[in-house]
C-alpha cells in the first residue's frame, strides 16, 4: 500500500539573552528579546475571562494580532509551555465568530477546491469587515502549527483546523472582485463592488500562510491578482493607492502591494517590485501624518511595510539611517532601534489613529521576531515510499539575525522522530533524519 506522509519541522529556539533595555541607543539581541518578552507579558494581562484579548470594539481582529504574537515565539496550543492556554482561549474564542458561506462557480473559475460548496470567514458582524478579519484569522491558525488540532467551539465544532483552512482558502478565492477596476482584489466583504488595497492586503497574507500547510487557492486567484496590482500601482512613483492608482498613495498599502506581488511570484528585482521599493525609500523617514501617511510611529504602516520586506527577502533600504548596532540601509535594524526605545514602562506600545496598542503591541512584537510566521518546513515523503519503508530525509533549516540556543524537532503527526541540539548557531545548514512511511 501506498502513503504520501507529511512531516512538519517546528524550530522552536530559546535565546540565550540578559536582560536589560537601554533606550539611547541602537538595539542590541539581548534589548529586543527583552521588548518582545515585556511586550507578550503584557499582551497576557490584557486577555479577558472569554478568551478575546482587549476589550476594544474589534475583539477578532485584535485576538488574531496576538494570537499570531504569542505563537510566533513558540507558544503553540497544547504546548504546555508559558502562554500556550492563552493561545488555546483566543483561538477558542476566534472559532465563535466562523460564518459558513455557499460558494460557486466564479467568472474567473470554480474557487471549490474541496467540493464542498462551503467558504469560511470570520468576522465580528458588528464591524463589517469581514476580509480583513478572516486574513488575520488565516495567519493566527496557520502559525498555530497545529493543522490536526480539532475545533472545541463555534459553529465549525469537530473540524480540524487544516479543514478550516481549506474552506477558509476556498472563500478568499470565492470573494475576489470579478470585474471593473477593482477585478482581482478584495474589499471589506467577499464579491464587493470594488477593491481597496489596504483590505486587499490581509487576504493574501493568509494566503501565503495557508501554502505553508500545502492549501492552495486555484491559479486563477493570482492571475486575477496581477490584474489589479498592475491596476493600483502608481504610474508616476511606483506606490500603491487606495482604491485607484492616485488615491491615498502610502506606506502601508505599498507594503501590502509587496506581499501582493511576492503572493504571483514576483520577487525582489521584478521590475515593479524595485519601483515599489523605490517609493518606499523616498518615504523611510516620513514621520506619522494624518490617518494614513508616515512610517516609524504608525503601527499599521510599519507592519504592512514589515512582511513585505521581509517576504521579498529585501535587507536593505537605502534611506534607512545607521544606529550603534546596525548601518546605514538596514530597514530592521532601523525599526528594531525604534521599537525598543518607544516601548511603553509596562511593554505596550502606543497605538496610532485607528489602530490601538492591542493591535500595535501584537504587530511591533512580530516585527521585533523578524518572521511573519513561524519558523516551519512542510516536506512530503516520495510518492514511491511503501509502508514500512525506510527513507533518508534532508531538512534544511536556517536562523537569520541572532545566534540560536535550543532544539529542533522533526515531528510525525505530532509524534517527534529526530532533533538537532542547536549551540551559538548562525547560518544555514542541514541534517538527514531516517523516517518509516505508515510508522
Amino acid at each position: 500500500m501506498m502513503r504520501r506522509s507529511a512531516l512538519i519541522v517546528c524550530v522552536l529556539v530559546a535565546m540565550l539573552l540578559s536582560v536589560g533595555v537601554v533606550p539611547s541607543y541602537g538595539a542590541t539581541d539581548t534589548e529586543i528579546d527583552d521588548a518582545i518578552q515585556a511586550g507578550l507579558a503584557w499582551m497576557a494581562t490584557q486577555q479577558q475571562p472569554d478568551g478575546r484579548f482587549g476589550t476594544g470594539s474589534n475583539p477578532v481582529a485584535y485576538t488574531a494580532v496576538a494570537v499570531l504574537a504569542f505563537e510566533n515565539e513558540g507558544h503553540f496550543p497544547g504546548g504546555g509551555n508559558t502562554y500556550s492556554t492563552h493561545v488555546e482561549k483566543g483561538l477558542d474564542f476566534i472559532f465563535n465568530y466562523a460564518k459558513k458561506t455557499a460558494i460557486g462557480l466564479q467568472p474567473a473559475g470554480d474557487p471549490d477546491t474541496d467540493g464542498d460548496g462551503i467558504g469560511v470567514s470570520f468576522w465580528d458582524e458588528s464591524i463589517s469587515r469581514e476580509v480583513y478579519e478572516t486574513g488575520m484569522v488565516m495567519q493566527a491558525i496557520v502559525a498555530s502549527n497545529t493543522p490536526g488540532r480539532v475545533v472545541t467551539t463555534g459553529p465549525l465544532t469537530g473540524w480540524t483546523y487544516s479543514q478550516v483552512m481549506q474552506d477558509m482558502v476556498d472563500w478568499a478565492a470565492f470573494g475576489q472582485v470579478d470585474s471593473g477596476t477593482g477585478r482581482g482584489g478584495w474589499r471589506y466583504y467577499a464579491n464587493y463592488g470594488d477593491s481597496d488595497n489596504s483590505t486587499a492586503q490581509w487576504p493574501v497574507l493568509g494566503l501565503v500562510a495557508a501554502e505553508q500547510w500545502g492549501l492552495y487557492a486555484p491559479q486563477f486567484v493570482k492571475d486575477e491578482l496581477n490584474i489589479w496590482i498592475d491596476y493600483v500601482q502608481n504610474d508616476a512613483n511606483g506606490g500603491s493607492g487606495y482604491n485607484t492608482p492616485d488615491t491615498y498613495v502610502n506606506m502601508s498599502k505599498t507594503g501590502g502591494l509587496l506581499v501582493e506581488m511576492y503572493y504571483v511570484g514576483d520577487d525582489q528585482f521584478s521590475p515593479r517590485a524595485q519601483f515599489a521599493q523605490e517609493f518606499m525609500d523616498s518615504r523611510w523617514n516620513d514621520p506619522p501624518n494624518g490617518t494614513w501617511y508616515g512610517n516609524k510611529g504608525h503601527s499599521y504602516a510599519m507592519f504592512s511595510v514589515f512582511k513585505g520586506l521581509e517576504l521579498m527577502e529585501i535587507l536593505e533600504v537605502p534611506s534607512a539611517p545607521a544606529n550603534t548596532e546596525t548601518p546605514a540601509g538596514d530597514w530592521w535594524g532601523d525599526y528594531s532601534e525604534y521599537l525598543v526605545n518607544t516601548q511603553n514602562p509596562d511593554g505596550s506600545w502606543p497605538g496610532y489613529s485607528y489602530w490601538n496598542p492591542w493591535l500595535s503591541t501584537g504587530w511591533y512584537i512580530v516585527i521585533l521576531q523578524a518572521t511573519v510566521f513561524p519558523i516551519e518546513v512542510s516536506i512530503d515523503a516520495p510518492a514511491c515510499a511503501c509502508e514500512g519503508e525506510e527513507m533518508l530525509v534532508t531538512v534544511d533549516y536556517s536562523a537569520e539575525r541572532f545566534e540560536a540556543d535550543g532544539t529542533l524537532t522533526l515531528y510525525d503527526n505530532d509524534v517527534p522522530v529526530g532533533q538537532v541540539v542547536l549551540e551559538s548557531f548562525i547560518g544555514s545548514a542541514d541534517v538527514q533524519f531516517s523516517f518509516t512511511a505508515g510508522a
